[in-house]
Order: C-alpha cells, then sequence, then structure tokens
C-alpha cells in the first residue's frame, strides 16, 4: 500500500535538475550579481549572489539537490560581532555549487549531507557583512566560475513551489 501523503511529499521534493526558488513566495531583489555601489563605503565593487531581503526566520529552500560540501558557523566576538556569515555550501551532481549565505541560526545541516531541492536548509537573518535581514544566493559552476542566477530563472516570474518545513 502506498501512502499518497509520502507520494506527494517524494514528487514535491524530486530533484529534476532544474533550479528552483529559495522561498515559498516571489521576494524582491536588492542586489543582483555583477558590479554595484559597496554599502561599506568601498565604492564600485563586484557582488557575488544575488541579494533577497526577507524577514528574520524566513525558511530558505535549496533551489538543487546535493551534498553539503562547507558549513560555516561563525566565530563571534564577545559583543557579538562577526565578520564571517552563517552559511552553508551544497554542491550537486554536475559540479554546480550553491552558496546560500547569511543565516539567522546555523544551520542544522552537516557535512557530506544529501540534499533534496526544496528542502529547508537554514533560515534568512544578517550574520556577517550585511546591512539588513536577507538571503544572498551565490553560484559558482565546477570551474569555480559565478554563474548568475537570474540567468538560470526567469527572476521576474520565479518557479514557485509548495514546501514542508517539517518532515
Amino acid at each position: 500500500y502506498l501512502n499518497p501523503a509520502l507520494f506527494i511529499k517524494l514528487k514535491m521534493y524530486k530533484d529534476d535538475g532544474t533550479y528552483g526558488y529559495p522561498f515559498d513566495e516571489k521576494r524582491s531583489i536588492s542586489a543582483y550579481a555583477g558590479e554595484y555601489y559597496n554599502p561599506f563605503g568601498s565604492g564600485a565593487t563586484m557582488h557575488y549572489g544575488t541579494d533577497f531581503p526577507a524577514p528574520e526566520g524566513t525558511p530558505v529552500y535549496a533551489i538543487r539537490g546535493g551534498t553539503v560540501i562547507d558549513v560555516d558557523v561563525p566565530y563571534c566576538a564577545t559583543d557579538g560581532n562577526s565578520n564571517t556569515a552563517r552559511h552553508v555550501t551544497i554542491e550537486s551532481d554536475d559540479g554546480m555549487k550553491v552558496m546560500y549565505w547569511h543565516f539567522y541560526t546555523p544551520t542544522h545541516l552537516k557535512l557530506g549531507e544529501q540534499v533534496s531541492k526544496g528542502q529547508v536548509v537554514g533560515y534568512v537573518g544578517s550574520t556577517g557583512l550585511s546591512t539588513g535581514n536577507h538571503l544572498h544566493l551565490e553560484l559558482r559552476d565546477g570551474n569555480n566560475e559565478l554563474v548568475k542566477y537570474c540567468d538560470l530563472v526567469d527572476c521576474d516570474n520565479p518557479p514557485i513551489e509548495e514546501h514542508e518545513d517539517e518532515w
């Protein structure tokens, strides 16, 4: 006997090689990958990701399945400041690395863990060098070259899917 609810979950999290959306609703974009004005006073500089402002604690979903290859819980000084954002990097079978930055809390994921497209990978925050709560989404190909998320996904009409926060 196949439980229909389980089938729906399996279907929802199937990684078909396409790119999903990191949220369960459309979000504005405050910065695109490319040259931009650095808000920390150094003039024009390169920005390596797409920034999505969102309220603190908003769930962030994996846009592709893969293996966790980097998890960083930053060192925080006694005054609570840190120069390293909480983040996780997930590498897909084709070598694409997706980095999710500025989590509010440390991710629950562990090195080597398998992640499915649509799975919660963390929660929006403002750790590290940040001007406010947002997700910095950065993609690198197998040669470590920057890949712009909005070149892969129509950011004006993103592929929003229904998600379940817990299993």
